[in-house]
């Protein structure tokens, strides 16, 4: 896996356009993409992640402090297989290339995808925020997901 921060929003938003991906991520009051889309000012990281010549899809940290960081995947249906591998790959580069000690994410409690894939990432259910994310019409909780740099 090869894991580099990017600033090409085109492929970024290209991630968040496939329909997969889109019904995955957005919520009911999330229905515009143009109004969903986040900056890629420089406080966040956005890592792409590729596999050889595949482009697997982002992952975006939202800093939270100086030492946290909010994690958000958008992995394309490519990654299937493959995603647990560039989850890894994206939260060692956090930890090795910045000043980052603790990796957080939210996961709506229906996504067991997710879980999983944050689980064999290397993260600890720590919480629940409760009817947090809607979807549907019906609100669900979110689960909350870390992992903390060892060392």
């Amino acid at each position: 896996m090869e894991v580099q921060r990017t600033f090409d929003e085109d492929f970024v938003y290209s991630c968040y356009a496939v329909k997969e991906t889109w019904a995955a991520i957005c919520d009911d009051e999330n229905i515009n993409q143009d109004l969903f889309f986040p900056n890629m000012d420089r406080s966040n990281y956005w890592l792409e992640v590729r596999d050889g010549e595949d482009r697997l899809g982002v992952f975006l940290f939202r800093r939270m402090n100086h030492i946290c960081y909010e994690a958000h995947t958008i992995l394309l249906p490519i990654a299937r297989g493959r995603a647990t591998d560039a989850a890894k790959a994206a939260i060692d580069w956090m930890f090795s290339n910045t000043g980052c000690l603790r990796i957080t994410t939210t996961v709506p409690e229906y996504n067991d995808a997710a879980i999983r894939l944050s689980v064999r990432a290397g993260l600890t259910r720590y919480g629940i925020n409760e009817k947090s994310f809607k979807k549907g019409g019906i609100l669900f909780n979110e689960l909350l997901f870390g992992i903390s740099k060892q060392g």
